[in-house]
């Protein structure tokens, strides 16, 4: 496909599931595959969205897959006994995938050394699939983050990674409890491009905006990822990641603060090569705040002197 190359099966089962104790007329039987695999997804260049799978260059001593388990096809059917008029028959027949209830597991899983999940500090969080549901994204609370890559429309069938992301602690007189956004990388099968997400605690309904107590709201004017080259000795394909979060107003009503100016927020990963920080745990999330005031200098002219007083 367009964004998972590949799914290796490298182990399967089957079961039925237990009949109930008095056996109905028809008869429901369903039968279901577990498979234990590895998925491979797509390398989109420069911004390496998707991060699971083979280096530009291939290295086959380094693992380069997303292992899962407890991927699910289910068969069900219903058996209709034989009477004195009718035979024994078999109908509703379907298949079924089933990829809710799969697992992962990180540390048999490798991704790309220059990849946003290298890069960037996440923290994988579950595969998210959506079959039949219109509304499944904007309840989901995402925000649209643009991004060199294009931009997918996802409709009612699509399928995810959501990720953690730790921006730290709000402080102490918030109390010890971190502050975690959540990044989403979702796509619609067969279809170019993907979907980048960001939930913030506060925001709903995928606008760009994070309300708070109700009354108030901080809105963004745009939210976007980049990547950049970072050339290190011995990397020379080092990239680096922000996401920036621009023209951010804080809302009351009707009024806006600041009510000139730019403000701008960006986060960036750990700079660090995987040689200086060996393990995950140890990446950082750095972030830069700026604010300019675009307003306008007052100069007085001939024709408008300035008043005494």
């Amino acid at each position: 496909g367009k964004v998972l190359q590949e799914v290796e099966i490298i182990k399967a089962q089957f079961a039925t599931d237990p009949l109930p104790g008095t056996l109905p007329n028809p008869l429901p039987i369903t039968g279901r595959f577990f498979f234990w695999g590895r998925m491979r997804f797509a390398y989109l260049g420069a911004f390496d969205a998707l991060s699971f799978g083979a280096e530009p260059t291939p290295d086959p001593d380094k693992p380069d897959f997303l292992s899962m388990s407890n991927l699910q096809i289910t068969m069900s059917f219903k058996v209709h006994k034989e009477t004195a008029t009718d035979r024994s028959k078999v109908t509703d027949k379907a298949f079924a995938f089933k990829s809710q209830q799969m697992a992962f597991d990180l540390n048999r899983s490798g991704w790309r050394s220059q990849s946003l999940y290298e890069k960037f500090p996440l923290k994988f969080k579950t595969f998210k699939t959506v079959i039949g549901d219109a509304n499944a994204l904007s309840a989901s609370g995402y925000m649209p983050v643009n991004s060199p890559l294009p931009t997918a429309e996802l409709g009612d069938i699509w399928y995810g990674i959501e990720y953690d992301l730790n921006l730290g602690s709000a402080g102490a007189l918030a109390g010890s409890k971190g502050l975690v956004a959540g990044i989403l990388v979702a796509w619609k099968p067969e279809a170019e491009g993907l979907y980048l997400g960001l939930k913030l605690p506060g925001s709903t309904g995928g606008k760009k905006e994070i309300t708070i107590q109700g009354l108030l709201k901080i809105v963004f004017k745009s939210i976007r990822f980049e990547s950049y080259s970072d050339p290190k000795p011995g990397v020379p394909d080092n990239t680096g990641y922000l996401l920036k979060l621009k023209n951010i107003v804080l809302k009351f009503m009707v009024v806006s603060f600041p009510p000139t100016g730019k403000t701008e927020i960006i986060l960036f990963g750990d700079p660090r090569t995987a040689d200086e920080v060996p393990l995950r745990k140890d990446k950082l999330l750095g972030w830069y705040a700026s604010y300019v005031n675009d307003e306008p200098d007052f100069t007085p002219t001939s024709s408008n002197p300035p008043k005494k007083t």
